[in-house]
């Protein structure tokens, strides 16, 4: 029965560089998504209660939906006071959200400009305080795709260390 044939050092290097190239991908998207969980959850965690008034509602930033038609970000531009200063804010959620038209409308359907809402202000941004103190998701997705991108690479080169340097008998 004949042998299968060696990769050749250039088929080696090749599907070296590819997986490193995969997994510095699955980092950097590991590294995104991690820094929006972690803005999200400080925005939620800090956010205190204030009254505010609808100044208006809108539907804005259109863009292709996945499945076809046009994903929305609805908007409620309201007012409200911090301490002596007075700010306006268009955040419906503490991260940015593209709906499906139905749902944006839906959420936006119970604002009515001049109405007094409450809002959640994050201590460390107090000009971007939302209505919805919801958690999206969404980054959690980023950071299972990330992981599947990164852990091939790091296995990889975890194993290629321990045949370099590992104990010699």
């Amino acid at each position: 029965m004949p042998h299968p044939a060696r990769p050749t050092a250039l088929g080696l290097w090749t599907a070296w560089v590819f997986l490193m190239a995969v997994s510095i991908l699955g980092a950097w998207m590991l590294t995104v998504s991690l820094d929006r969980i972690i803005d999200q959850e400080a925005r939620l965690w800090t956010a205190r209660p204030v009254l505010a008034t609808v100044q208006s509602v809108a539907l804005e930033d259109p863009r292709p939906f996945k499945r076809g038609g046009t994903a929305y970000r609805p908007v409620v531009r309201h007012t409200y006071r911090v301490g002596s200063r007075e700010h306006t804010s268009r955040h419906l959620y503490p991260s940015t959200r593209h709906l499906d038209p139905r749902y944006a409308r839906a959420a936006l359907s119970v604002f009515k400009p001049g109405t007094q809402i409450r809002t959640y202000v994050p201590a460390h941004a107090p000009g971007e305080a939302f209505v919805i103190p919801k958690r999206d998701s969404g980054s959690w997705v980023g950071v299972l795709v990330g992981l599947t991108f990164l852990l091939p690479g790091v296995g990889l080169l975890l194993w290629r260390l321990r045949r370099t340097f590992g104990k010699r008998d």
